[in-house]
């Protein structure tokens, strides 16, 4: 089994052997942190992130909801005004990537799915117990409770198995993915191919989808410039490069936010992510037709878009 300090996220193999019924404590051999590995087939209890102090609400809204209330018939499980979920038809999208969220979910509802979007690995997992979804996109890198851990208590628990579980996973984390063997995830897909594979997933694991397929783009996305007649056939190629963009200077403003904001007030935004935007140049290039990336500098455009909307905030 595979166990992570919750700390500094250091991975390590363990014998199952060792752990016993009762779980086991570890410390961390990289940041010295004691834990304790829960026993095989257990579901750990998460700690949610502390909620935000409530808002006081008007009268007139307070007592809408308590007349909401007293005339549900709420079923066990679920909280008065919760919304109700159809489990058959249910996909957990567990990721803090704004952009992955608002495009699935848009892919999911236009099938005639539902899509809960969670951003933290304690709220999956008590979503996942809550709603038993028949299907869970789970990202490695999900805070708090990564996806692998939540993959492999999934898999380990008998009322959670039949869920079907799709890893966000890039090569990376590859070893560790083989490592959980038979509590590994039933798909596995790269960030910049999950969108175009969804379908497919969903097919394949027979949820009761409507007839047809979404847009390749998101509905919230940028209006696109027109660049060419739709009878050259290549819109799909031009949406999958907006999307490609739109995820990889995503990646940039996650992972580099501070750096993101000093060089937009400084204007040199284009000169300190030149790495950045050649690697993505070089994904556009190996994922879309050639014709599509000479019309116009798609990372350079989505990069100010967003620039611009940083600035006004």
């Amino acid at each position: 089994m595979i166990a992570a300090c919750p700390e500094c996220a250091a991975r390590y193999r363990v014998d199952e052997a060792k752990v016993g019924a009762k779980g086991a404590r570890m410390r961390c051999a990289k940041c010295s942190t004691v834990f304790r590995i829960a026993a095989p087939g257990s579901i750990p209890t998460p700690t949610p992130p502390p909620a935000p102090a409530p808002t006081p609400a008007p009268e007139a809204a307070v007592a809408g909801r308590a007349r909401a209330a007293e005339g549900s018939l709420a079923r066990p499980g679920i909280a008065p005004g919760e919304q109700e979920y159809d489990a058959e038809r249910l996909v957990v999208v567990a990721t803090a990537e704004a952009q992955i969220v608002d495009a699935t979910a848009s892919a999911l509802e236009a099938w005639g799915l539902q899509a809960l979007a969670v951003s933290h690995g304690a709220e999956t997992m008590l979503a996942i117990q809550r709603t038993l979804p028949r299907v869970v996109i789970l990202d490695t890198a999900l805070p708090g409770m990564d996806g692998l851990q939540i993959c492999e208590v999934i898999k380990r628990n008998e009322s959670l198995q039949k869920i079907r579980v799709i890893l966000i996973a890039d090569s990376p984390d590859s070893q560790f993915v083989a490592d959980l063997g038979e509590f590994g995830p039933d798909a596995r897909r790269a960030r910049m191919d999950l969108l175009d594979d969804l379908h497919e997933l969903m097919s394949e694991f027979e949820l009761p989808m409507s007839v047809g397929r979404a847009p390749s783009s998101s509905p919230a996305a940028p209006t696109e410039k027109p660049t060419a007649s739709a009878a050259d056939g290549l819109d799909e190629d031009r949406a999958k490069a907006a999307r490609l963009a739109r995820i990889v200077v995503s990646d940039i403003v996650l992972y580099q936010g501070e750096a993101f904001d000093r060089a937009n007030l400084s204007g040199t935004l284009v000169e300190d992510f030149a790495v950045d935007l050649a690697e993505g140049r070089q994904l556009l290039s190996d994922r879309v037709d050639g014709r599509v990336c000479k019309e116009r500098d798609h990372l350079v455009e989505e990069l100010m878009r967003v620039a611009e909307e940083r600035r006004k905030d």
